[in-house]
């Protein structure tokens, strides 16, 4: 079996669409419980291995349910 590239038509991108919202909405509620138990063994380290210090500026890019721009914005 070998796979096809070819476009989306614009029904199967809606549809797609709608699954992934779909999706997403069914995962949010539990996407903090879930995460910040993970995320929040590696805030300490992370911050430190960045040097972020007060005065820096850092981006926070999916890095889980936000608690690692929390624990930066403490740090000043």
């Amino acid at each position: 079996m070998t796979a096809v590239n070819k476009p989306l038509s614009g029904e199967d991108a809606d549809r797609l669409r709608a699954y992934e919202r779909q999706r997403h909405d069914q995962l949010a509620a539990t996407y903090h419980d879930f995460f910040t138990p993970v995320t929040s063994l590696a805030i300490k380290p992370l911050l430190n291995a960045v040097q972020v210090w007060p005065g820096s500026s850092l981006l926070d890019m999916a890095t889980g349910p936000g608690s690692l721009a929390v624990e930066a914005a403490r740090s000043g």
